[in-house]
């Protein structure tokens, strides 16, 4: 059973409605509800609710405590790590912005390590990447393989710590927040920090965006996984309803003062994506009752008729989309280099995208790549 399953997804989610959650009549196997529940994120959101889950099977909630308890471990070794980055950075005169799920987590949160995740997202200016890097690298960590690009088109690298307990830590570089060059004018670097916000609970160092431009990002997140896979415990999967982030989207809805919500509607409007925008607050309304504005699906309904910047959210074929970032690359040749770098991609890339793989030739794997570029999702449109 995997995320999708609408029985056991409502009865995820009405607990994390706060919602008494009675054991089904027609009982799932404990340990189906258990993996569901960690696919979507939520044992230590289940966790604090446990008086909820008084009817649960006992081994259901050791097994969902056990994994909180982990999440929360890894969680107080990040933040000590994640300080001394900061500090790294502030000290090289780095301005920089926490991302995603530790932003919501250190921001809305009771229980930062309730908020499920195996890295932290920072958000860097494209003038300070070199430096970053280096940083990154004093400390210990490793830079890995780019997303099948060359350093010219790079927009994010992930570099992680491996720990001699055998506990790693990644942090998630951007110098652009989405990943994709057609993407490029939805958040710039110089707006993000002039609104940014701090988050205090991390650290004194610590800074995220505005609510409005966080909301906004989360759903954009949310949509991008029409396309883009999301991985737990090495499996693979495309699901935009993960319940982490449909409840991120309802803390932080919560959270959005009238004049945030008027921010973000008219910013929905300059980035033209009302619509992705529109699909995370339904789903949260829809799942977790989340409160919504009287008029604002409305508005965003208006906006999402001409929202060409909607496009690469929605379920596509991956050459549409490369199609879609082959135009935004400014000049004929910068564009052919980028069309070729797609392409022609690095090994090292091609034998950790395919580890099964791995020991098979280079023009196999590139033939299966090729494969991959062709054919649509079976469930695509």
């Amino acid at each position: 059973m995997d995320p999708g399953d609408t029985s056991i997804d409502e009865l995820l989610a009405a607990a994390l409605r706060n919602e008494t959650a009675p054991w089904p009549v027609d009982e799932p196997a404990p340990d189906a509800i258990d993996r569901v529940a960690i696919v979507h994120g939520i044992a230590g959101l289940l966790i604090e609710r446990a008086p909820l889950l008084a009817k649960w099977p006992t081994e259901l909630i050791a097994r969902l405590r056990e994994q909180a308890r982990a999440q929360a471990m890894w969680e107080v070794r990040h933040r000590q790590l994640l300080m001394g980055l900061l500090e790294r950075l502030e000290a090289q005169s780095i301005p920089c912005l926490i991302l995603k799920g530790t932003a919501v987590a250190y921001d809305l949160y009771g229980n930062p390590s309730s908020r499920a995740r195996g890295d932290t997202d920072l958000l860097i200016s494209v003038d300070d990447v070199a430096n970053a890097k280096s940083i990154l690298a004093a400390l210990g960590f490793t830079g890995e393989t780019l997303g099948g690009v060359t350093d010219e088109f790079a927009l994010q690298q992930t570099w992680t710590l491996a720990l001699s307990d055998g506990g790693r830590h990644s942090i998630d570089l951007h110098w652009q927040v989405m990943n994709a060059p057609s993407l490029s004018r939805l958040f710039d670097f110089q707006e993000c920090w002039a609104h940014s916000r701090p988050l205090h609970r991390l650290s004194p160092l610590a800074r995220t965006m505005d609510l409005a431009r966080l909301l906004i990002h989360t759903c954009l997140h949310r949509a991008m996984q029409n396309n883009s896979p999301y991985f737990v415990a090495g499996e693979t999967y495309f699901e935009p309803g993960r319940l982490i982030w449909t409840y991120d989207i309802n803390l932080l809805a919560a959270a959005l003062s009238a004049e945030e919500w008027s921010s973000l509607v008219s910013l929905a409007g300059e980035m033209g994506v009302a619509r992705p925008c529109l699909g995370g607050l339904r789903a949260a309304e829809a799942t977790l009752g989340t409160t919504l504005p009287d008029g604002l699906i409305r508005e965003l309904e208006a906006l999402a008729l001409n929202a060409p910047g909607s496009r690469y959210f929605a379920r596509s074929h991956p050459l549409s989309r490369a199609w879609q970032d082959v135009g935004t690359v400014p000049g004929i040749l910068p564009k052919l280099r980028y069309a070729l770098s797609r392409i022609v991609t690095t090994e090292e890339f091609l034998r950790s995208k395919y580890p099964g793989l791995a020991n098979r030739p280079l023009p196999w794997l590139y033939g299966r790549r090729l494969l991959d570029a062709m054919r649509r999702r079976p469930d695509a449109s």
